[in-house]
């Protein structure tokens, strides 16, 4: 059984799309868990209305997106964990195709391809079915360079096994980029399908949808966090992960910069500057081509200039 977790806030114009498109899923063995995170619109009522055995509807307080998560973590008895966001929707062969994957590889997460849908799409190209078959390091090395694998953790199935205790970072955006390194850590294969199965929603109010904020910055706390934890765990990759940090800062510093009105005190660009300088420089230009490692010392000495020679040549942005 998959045990899929829906979060629903302000989603009223979308849910019940979304749920449709999972209880119409060719794979039926399901477990539909619905946590309405204190929504002020009519998506709680909507979700009571819903009727399916399979459905577990969820009512708590506004807590955000990680404690939505984690709920339906808490309450999930299946063998295998989806996660969902619930402006979204999939084709209706996803699970089956993601399952088989699973299975037939001998894999522990599976990924699907994904398409943005601004509700106009009409038909597309879902790509093949091949699959490629990647041990844990060089997985967790490709979500670092945002490669074959990103973090975000609505195109995937998981065994439940390799989420153990693992949880979202409550109270932080990016909370994928918290979660998804330590799942895949506890993976022995990841596979990737090129099928395109899930159908990303990107709506004005959405939080990614969002005016460039101080918020943003919860990225590169959690690649620090990562970071610090390759050192031990994964010390063959730290380098790869020290350089993702440091492209992080340069790029948030640099839409910071252009962008009239979200750093105006310069706030934001300083907590940018103590995330660089706790990179390891050395290590990051290692990892990186010559070129870029220039870019990177650059940005160490002269944030400022560095900025605004990015942005006037279009690099990185």
């Amino acid at each position: 059984m998959i045990s899929v977790i829906i979060p629903v806030y302000n989603t009223q114009d979308y849910i019940e799309k979304c749920v449709a498109s999972v209880l119409s899923q060719t794979y039926s063995d399901l477990q539909v868990i619905l946590v309405d995170d204190g929504s002020p619109d009519e998506s709680g009522k909507i979700i009571d209305a819903i009727e399916d055995p399979r459905v577990l509807v969820i009512h708590q307080e506004n807590g955000g997106l990680s404690a939505a998560r984690n709920t339906g973590l808490d309450h999930a008895s299946g063998e295998y964990i989806c996660f969902i966001d619930g402006d979204d929707f999939i084709e209706r062969d996803m699970f089956e195709i993601l399952l088989h994957t699973l299975r037939s590889v001998g894999a522990d997460i599976v990924q699907c391809g994904y398409i943005p849908d601004d509700g106009t799409l009409g038909e597309f190209d879902r790509g093949d079915a091949a699959v490629r078959v990647f041990e844990r390091d060089d997985a967790i090395l490709s979500l670092v360079k945002n490669d074959v694998f990103e973090q975000v953790v609505w195109n995937k199935i998981y065994k439940r096994e390799v989420i153990g205790d693992i949880r979202f970072h409550v109270g932080k955006f990016h909370e994928d980029e918290f979660f998804s390194w330590r799942v895949f850590y506890n993976s022995k294969k990841i596979a990737a399908v090129n099928s395109v199965c899930y159908h990303y929603v990107q709506r004005a109010g959405s939080i990614m949808g969002q005016k460039f904020s101080a918020k943003r910055l919860h990225a590169l706390e959690a690649l620090l966090e990562r970071t610090r934890e390759f050192k031990t765990l994964l010390p063959a990759l730290y380098p790869a992960s020290n350089a993702a940090l440091g492209e992080n800062c340069m790029y948030q510093y640099q839409c910071f910069r252009r962008m009239k009105g979200s750093d105006d005190d310069g706030e934001c660009r300083k907590k940018i500057l103590e995330y660089y300088s706790q990179m390891d420089l050395p290590a990051a230009c290692s990892a990186v081509s010559v070129k870029q490692g220039i870019w990177l010392r650059m940005f160490r000495a002269a944030p400022e200039m560095t900025a605004a020679l990015r942005n006037k040549l279009g690099i990185g942005l």
